[in-house]
């Protein structure tokens, strides 16, 4: 399927992190912060908004769904996309290659927990999905 009209807008981002233990209590206190997407030498940065807590008993297990709101990012006249919290991304890589990203990074995070597992799905208009495993700056700069 050929997705080269597509915009960032016409796609819907959800984070899923799987975190060790219960910290649905401390949950107001932890920052989720935003992934950045590498293919090659081109980056686009997603940030995260909007998030639900739910504590698995049987696998001792809290699971946070955070979602990224459609309309977050603004286009500049040039056609470039800019972020007041992102300034150093250039948002050149383009939607079409949001999906086959080499690397998909987590940043700007403060949780004091462990984190079993990162996961990015986009979802593109109910005809389109993509799942990226994510992980964490310090695992792609070692």
């Amino acid at each position: 399927m050929n997705h080269s009209d597509q915009n960032i807008s016409d796609f819907e981002f959800t984070l899923f992190l799987e975190i060790e233990g219960n910290i649905v209590a401390n949950r107001h206190e932890l920052s989720i912060g935003g992934l950045t997407m590498i293919k090659n030498d081109k980056t686009y940065v997603i940030d995260f908004n909007q998030s639900y807590t739910t504590y698995i008993e049987d696998s001792d297990t809290t699971i946070i769904e955070c979602h990224s709101p459609q309309q977050h990012f603004e286009t500049l006249k040039d056609g470039t996309r800019y972020h007041e919290d992102f300034p150093d991304c250039k948002f050149d890589l383009p939607v079409t290659e949001l999906p086959n990203a080499d690397n998909v990074l987590w940043l700007d995070g403060e949780l004091e927990a462990e984190i079993k597992r990162m996961t990015l799905k986009g979802q593109l208009n109910d005809t389109y999905s993509f799942s990226s495993k994510v992980i964490e700056w310090s695992d792609y700069e070692s």
